[in-house]
């Protein structure tokens, strides 16, 4: 099967009935922002020198069924990012139930704030801000907040986030940021890492982390075929090159020092994910393993980080 090209998506008034978007812009660049969604961007538009206005990231055009989501805009990833083995985290001498995911049974998946709703505000023309505070749960068994600043600069997104303790205990700590980055067609991606962590069936990292091997020497074309991989020892730098001519550069700081990247076979999209840690990064910490990303947050201390998407034309 050929993929199609990429190319625009139609643009509906609203995003869904069910909930509002801030809408954020400068002369080329278009924003709208879902705080009820889960603190989701759901679209991202540029115009192009044609005068063209394209999609970036896969438009969001339904809205959340928990807890599930649609494979569309881009979600935060707080306060950890992929999975925790058979939903059971080690942490300082003790285990910790957290909430298995249905999509990944039995272990757990992105924590929960892409689920929840967050409060949301335009402070600019070209700017968000959002919010959210999460008690202890079933999904998380400490008290934290985390925020999210959307800012718009020209050919450039930029999104902050942050993630604050506010439990009387220290809590293991991640951020990251999931994009669904149109790519309906064939694609080039590069990137800078060192290592990349094998895994099994069920996407758990299987021990440490290798050096990365031929076949994911970047640059990858991703066709049809699927392909998943954790990279670590991250630059902090990817670039994304669609068949439209559209090129994404994706930048990170530097407590993003992991990357996922994930095309399924098939899929209009690309995942070029930044995240602080590898998938069970937090149990693979607590077994001695190296690298996994583990941080720890005492009592009112934070977590933040920005990840940037400026927007070009391959020449």
């Amino acid at each position: 099967m050929d993929l199609p090209r990429t190319g625009a998506a139609p643009h509906p008034e609203e995003t869904d009935a069910a909930w509002s978007t801030i809408t954020i812009a400068t002369a080329g660049l278009t924003a709208k922002i879902a705080a009820e969604a889960g603190g989701r961007l759901a679209r991202l538009s540029w115009r192009r020198r044609s005068g063209d206005t394209v999609d970036i990231v896969v438009p969001m055009t339904s809205g959340l069924a928990p807890p599930g989501w649609p494979k569309a805009g881009a979600y935060p990833l707080v306060p950890y990012a992929n999975r925790i083995a058979q939903a059971r985290l080690s942490f300082l001498g003790r285990v910790h139930d957290v909430a298995p995911h249905p999509d990944a049974h039995p272990h757990s998946l992105h924590g929960q704030t892409h689920l929840e709703p967050w409060a949301g505000t335009r402070t600019a023309e070209n700017r968000a801000d959002l919010s959210i505070v999460c008690e202890r749960s079933q999904a998380w068994p400490w008290a934290f907040e985390a925020r999210q600043r959307f800012t718009v600069q020209e050919d450039r997104l930029v999104v902050s986030l942050s993630l604050r303790n506010l439990d009387r205990e220290p809590m293991p700590a991640g951020l990251g940021w999931h994009p669904y980055f149109l790519a309906a067609g064939p694609a080039k991606v590069t990137f800078t890492a060192d290592t990349w962590w094998p895994y099994a069936a069920d996407f758990l990292p299987l021990g440490r982390p290798q050096p990365l091997t031929h076949d994911l020497q970047p640059p990858l074309v991703l066709g049809n075929e699927g392909l998943t991989a954790y990279l670590g020892h991250w630059s902090g730098e990817a670039e994304l090159e669609r068949d439209d001519g559209v090129r994404i550069a994706l930048t990170a700081d530097g407590i993003f020092d992991h990357l996922v990247l994930h095309r399924p076979a098939g899929a209009a999209y690309c995942c070029l994910e930044p995240v602080s840690h590898v998938a069970n990064g937090f149990n693979l910490a607590a077994d001695g393993v190296h690298g996994a990303g583990l941080r720890i947050l005492d009592p009112g201390d934070e977590l933040a980080g920005s990840v940037s998407v400026a927007l070009s034309e391959v020449e």
